[in-house]
């Protein structure tokens, strides 16, 4: 006579529903590392844009004074943050012996203004006496869309100054120290967003 055993072999619910937990909490927990892994993957990549934002606005105002013929440098007289590189001498040379002989005034003054804003914007102006003050003006924005320059400040360190150029009150100077204190944000990522980044803080001077 065959005896039953009544001994069942196999997971009761409580011992599944304890594995599933725990195995619920691994899973949220590499999970949540992951995702940390990629925020701070992301906040470096701006990080990066930002400072890559910044030097080349850097980079394209002194790129500008080194290859223009610009004689004299000026704060803009309606706008704050903003400086005007004006070319306005016709400079004369002897060719054999290379010696200055001297300058006059060009039919065509071109003046070169940078404007930083929330963005930062070249104008290049182009004003001809010959044909009573004509003016062509250009700009473009050398800034990103997804980068903002809110509470960047520009400066001239004047060092030799013109006089009696012209009647206004702003100096002009033939000489000076560009002090530039940038402060590059990002556009998208807000306060309190998940990406937010600090803005990026760069100070660079260079002579004129």
């Amino acid at each position: 006579m065959k005896l039953f055993d009544n001994k069942q072999v196999g997971i009761t619910v409580v011992e599944l529903l304890v594995a599933l937990t725990l195995s619920s909490i691994a899973i949220l927990t590499i999970y949540s590392v992951f995702l940390s892994g990629v925020k701070v993957y992301q906040k470096i990549g701006i990080e990066g844009f930002l400072r890559d934002e910044a030097d080349y606005v850097v980079s394209m105002i002194i790129n500008e004074m080194n290859q223009s013929s610009v004689d004299i440098i000026k704060y803009c007289e309606a706008t704050e943050n903003c400086i005007e590189l004006i070319d306005s001498k016709q400079i004369n040379v002897n060719n054999d012996a290379k010696e200055l002989v001297g300058e006059s005034e060009k039919e065509t003054t071109v003046i070169i203004r940078f404007i930083i804003n929330d963005t930062v914007v070249r104008e290049v102006i182009e004003i001809n006496k010959s044909k009573e003050n004509e003016t062509l003006t250009e700009s473009s924005t050398l800034s990103s869309p997804n980068s903002t320059f809110t509470n960047s400040k520009i400066e001239i360190l004047g060092i030799e100054e013109v006089y009696q150029q012209d009647l206004s009150e702003t100096p002009m100077f033939k000489s000076a120290i560009i002090n530039m204190n940038l402060q590059v944000g990002h556009s998208r990522y807000k306060e309190g967003s998940p990406l937010y980044v600090e803005p990026l803080q760069l100070e660079s001077q260079f002579g004129f």
